[in-house]
């Protein structure tokens, strides 16, 4: 008789939360597609305690520990690692929102809504394109998980009371820092792809203004949020000094060791490897406007953007007859010792004589 009762109350409290995430945000329709799948609204106990319904294509419970530690599905990703843009079927945003809304592990909870974040960002890809309001609510939606991903990050507090506990408040910070900095990783490689998907299909003015004003809100947000974790651990690693009594350097070879066995070192080392080419398509959407140039200025080769007073040349950019893209006004310096893709930066006054192996005649 207790287990019924429990079953029913279960059951109670699963349709109850339903209704809610739903009345959540009743009038975006935007995530709504003609595939939808309707999962059975029956519910899992998982083992940390949490309820979860199923969900996805094959309607399974997915328990937010199987969601940390699982490797993602090849066929949900793309070449450069992050998620392939696609719509997301009303029945999967919904049960997304009730396992967000279901987790309270504080570390879960940031990983969770990046995830989130990040499957919205993929599919307002498609829907720039499509259909401009309904791309303007994924790119609020997605603001708004990065929004509460944040809020999650200010709750976490420090309550240890010795050396032992505050550096397991350490291994977590680290561990969040590193999952914030994957996620700005992913969304300029987001926002890259869909600059290149506008410019392929060739796009009109309008539609490459708007990404380039959510990229730019983007941007804005970035530095935020790279404080206020500074500021948490910081906070943390002051705690954890006072309570070991550590000297400057023992916390900064403490510290450097948890960054590498949580994964932040190397994490970093691949992301700057993978920067190069990012940072190319990202200048582009940055320069380009809608006669298809930098600046209103006149480019070197019609097809190429031309690059702006800074703003690093790479050899690909570079047309048949050898000329540079630097906009009009501008020569380019060229680079000794650079990477191999890098030729130089466009600067104002007279070009180098750089014998470097990347310098080409001007």
């Amino acid at each position: 008789m207790k287990k019924i009762t429990g079953l029913f109350v279960l059951m109670f409290l699963m349709i109850g939360t339903f209704s809610f995430v739903v009345a959540e945000d009743e009038n975006d329709s935007s995530t709504i597609s003609e595939n939808s799948i309707v999962c059975a609204m029956d519910a899992k106990i998982c083992d940390d305690g949490i309820s979860v319904g199923r969900t996805g294509p094959n309607c399974e419970f997915i328990c937010s520990e199987d969601t940390l530690n699982e490797e993602i599905n090849p066929t949900t990703i793309d070449s450069t690692g992050v998620v392939v843009a696609r719509k997301i079927g009303f029945f999967e945003d919904r049960m997304d929102r009730l396992r967000l809304a279901f987790t309270f592990n504080k570390e879960k909870k940031i990983e969770m809504a990046l995830n989130m974040a990040e499957k919205k960002l993929a599919e307002a890809e498609l829907l720039a394109e499509e259909d401009p309001e309904a791309y303007e609510k994924a790119q609020a939606r997605y603001n708004e998980l990065v929004a509460k991903a944040e809020k999650v990050l200010e709750a976490m507090e420090s309550r240890a009371q010795n050396n032992k506990s505050s550096a397991g408040d350490i291994e977590r910070i680290v561990r969040v820092q590193n999952r914030f900095e994957k996620h700005q990783d992913n969304a300029e490689k987001l926002y890259a792809r869909a600059y290149d998907r506008l410019e392929a299909n060739g796009a009109d003015a309008e539609k490459v203004e708007r990404l380039e004003k959510a990229y730019e809100r983007y941007s804005n947000r970035t530095g935020n949020i790279e404080e206020r974790i500074m500021k948490k651990k910081a906070n943390i690693l002051l705690k954890h000094k006072a309570l070991g009594e550590m000297s400057e350097e023992d916390l900064e070879e403490f510290v450097s060791q948890i960054e590498n066995s949580e994964g932040l070192t190397g994490a970093r080392e691949i992301r700057m490897d993978d920067s190069g080419a990012l940072k190319k398509n990202i200048a582009k959407m940055r320069l380009r406007n809608s006669d298809g140039s930098a600046n209103g200025k006149a480019t070197n080769d019609p097809t190429l953007k031309c690059a702006a007073e800074g703003e690093t040349v790479y050899v690909s950019e570079t047309s048949s007859t050898g000329a540079t893209p630097c906009c009009s006004g501008l020569v380019l310096e060229y680079c000794d010792g650079c990477a191999a893709d890098v030729l130089g930066t466009c600067v104002v006054g007279s070009t180098g004589t750089s014998t470097g192996a990347n310098s080409i005649a001007a």
